[in-house]
């Protein structure tokens, strides 16, 4: 398995251009054992143990890397750690995570969603309602956040959602990314580092692919993506999930890389 990963790691640092950097900080953190939490024999990391084995970089601050391990919990149904990685957090940063919480139901189910907001309720503490009633408020923001997230293929995913099932269309664009990706309170490069761990885990490879472009288009960097897969390798998901989701990332890094070439000829 160590080789395994070590070839891993190898080829996610080569396509970044980054070999040293990425072999040292997560290949080398997630191959060494460390004390931790088990529950009928899975991994069940603390955020101090998360932390410790996958600091922070200019890339990956610590509340993207909050992000990124709440979505995983969540998708995993790892309360314990998701408690953790609340409890560790300041005011401002649950001002963040409680969106990440919020918004999973899209991708996680209810069931997940309800259990992840029962394990960080505070019995007193009210959280505020940001819902606007006005629905044309709400179509307005989701064609924005599509705009974003898709780019120029947005009107392409319009069409096909239309063609599977116009109420898709319309919960997507109105609900989707309008009500609930669209909320204040977290960016939406924030809202897809809770959202990539669960299309990881779940091994969507069309909805992980969109939605690691989508990443790129609102300021995530080839590093921090690849970094991103790093995170979830301990305590989260198994090699198998994990190589697949940086093959998918691989190709699209590759892909980027045909068009500079290109544009330049």
């Amino acid at each position: 398995m160590a080789g395994a990963l070590s070839r891993w790691s190898q080829r996610a640092a080569e396509s970044i251009g980054a070999s040293q950097v990425f072999h040292r900080l997560f290949y080398s953190n997630s191959t060494r054992r460390c004390d931790r939490k088990e529950e009928g024999g899975e991994i069940v990391p603390t955020w101090n143990q998360l932390s410790e084995k996958h600091p922070s970089t200019p890339e990956l601050s610590q509340l993207d890397r909050k992000c990124i391990y709440t979505g995983a919990s969540i998708a995993e149904g790892k309360l314990d750690t998701l408690k953790s990685v609340w409890e560790n957090s300041s005011n401002d940063e649950q001002e963040v995570l409680i969106e990440v919480i919020l918004q999973s139901h899209l991708f996680a189910g209810y069931p997940r969603a309800l259990n992840a907001l029962s394990a960080v309720h505070e019995p007193g503490r009210l959280w505020e309602a940001k819902e606007v009633k006005d629905l044309s408020h709400w179509q307005k923001e989701g064609e924005k956040a599509l705009s974003a997230i898709y780019g120029s293929t947005a009107p392409l995913l319009k069409r096909r959602m239309l063609a599977l099932h116009p109420d898709m269309e319309a919960w997507m664009r109105e609900t989707g990314y309008g009500r609930i990706l669209s909320r204040p309170g977290a960016s939406l490069l924030q809202r897809e580092y809770g959202i990539l761990p669960i299309l990881v885990i779940q091994q969507v490879e069309a909805q992980l692919k969109s939605h690691l472009l989508g990443a790129l288009r609102v300021g995530a960097t080839e590093k921090s993506l690849f970094q991103m897969l790093g995170c979830l390798h301990y305590g989260f998901v198994g090699e198998g999930a994990v190589m697949k989701a940086e093959a998918v990332l691989r190709s699209i890094v590759e892909q980027r890389e045909r068009k500079k070439r290109t544009a330049t000829q």
